[in-house]
């Protein structure tokens, strides 16, 4: 009996201990999640310059997404690749960027466009069209997203942990297998 009672406390000291340290570690860090999702068609202003969703279209082969954003610089000229304002595609738990761009790669890239750094350069008042492609990995119900460079919102970001939240800015693009917009 005194066995028992003996490895009844060690186990309940154990406990306690990792309780513990697992509440030590994790000190601090935000507990909540919050996420500011735009729909397609809404205009979004970062600076001096508006993004805009148009539409989605998914390949025939179902591998790729087109998504067709519209930039539009309002104060200055800017370089919007350099500058941040592509966004990556988040599908639950993986990410991807747009595959047609250039960016000195040697190996060939067979999309079409296939874009170059220097083609996103807007002048002041400039608006330009750009049709990015994704792959996408797997059918199913999932989140399918444009997640939105933290970098651009990272003052809002900051305020919002230390408020305890985690925060992202996403443009909420539904489930891309359903919409029946093909290639």
């Amino acid at each position: 009996m005194k066995k028992k009672r003996y490895v009844l406390v060690v186990c309940l000291i154990l406990v306690l201990v990792f309780i513990f340290f697992y509440l030590r570690a994790n000190k601090g860090y935000p507990r909540k999640t919050e996420i500011k999702s735009y729909g397609i068609n809404d205009t979004i202003t970062f600076g001096n310059v508006d993004m805009k969703v148009t539409s989605t279209k998914l390949s025939t082969n179902r591998e790729y997404l087109n998504i067709d954003i519209e930039y539009t610089s309002r104060l200055s000229n800017i370089n919007i690749a350099k500058a941040g304002l592509i966004p990556k595609l988040h599908q639950n738990f993986t990410e991807s960027y747009a595959e047609n761009l250039d960016e000195g790669r040697t190996a060939s890239l067979n999309f079409k466009p296939l874009y170059k750094i220097n083609d996103f350069s807007l002048k002041k008042g400039e608006k330009k069209k750009f049709t990015l492609i994704y792959p996408v990995y797997d059918k199913g119900d999932y989140t399918n997203a444009l997640l939105i460079n933290p970098d651009l919102y990272k003052e809002i970001k900051k305020e919002k942990y230390k408020n305890g939240f985690l925060y992202y800015e996403i443009i909420d693009l539904g489930d891309i297998y359903d919409q029946g917009k093909f290639l």
